[in-house]
């Protein structure tokens, strides 16, 4: 006897909160990959691809899978969110030419010999790599811009 499909009315089934929080759920209540996959109307590659690409769903369903509690989960998104604020912080840093490393030379009794620092450049690799973000940003807004309203009357 054939298995049914996932999802037999063909909808096509959108991350959101609200499947995010069913995933859970379902994992919760010891359900397998293939039951998260059958309750939400996906399909299990899905079900991989959402978890990889949404870091939020990864660290709950970790926290689950790991016999963990959702305020470790919380945690461990207060963690990424920190992260994320030092790297941002960091880069903007590097891009004002704060950011300077320093060498030092000490000898066997930890006397400083030498000491040099030096500006830290940002890579060619970033720079181009925020010279895309800019460009696609101030499109972004220029197209706004030039859009009119709709008008109703």
């Amino acid at each position: 006897m054939p298995t049914p499909k996932a999802n037999p009315t063909k909808r096509k089934v959108r991350y959101c909160q609200k499947v995010a929080d069913l995933i859970v759920e379902v994992i919760g209540n010891g359900g397998t990959d293939s039951d998260v996959a059958a309750a939400v109307g996906i399909e299990r590659s899905t079900l991989y691809r959402w978890i990889k690409s949404h870091p939020e769903l990864q660290a709950r369903v970790d926290a689950i899978r790991n016999g963990l509690d959702e305020t470790h989960a919380e945690a461990v998104l207060d963690q990424l969110a920190e992260c994320r604020v030092l790297a941002e912080s960091y880069t903007l840093k590097l891009f004002k030419g704060e950011i300077q490393r320093v060498k030092t030379r000490t000898d066997g009794t930890g006397a400083v010999i030498f000491k040099d620092s030096e500006v830290v450049l940002p890579s060619d690799r970033l720079v181009e790599r925020f010279l895309q973000l800019q460009s696609a940003e101030q499109h972004f807004k220029l197209s706004i811009d030039l859009a009119e309203p709709f008008d109703d009357a």
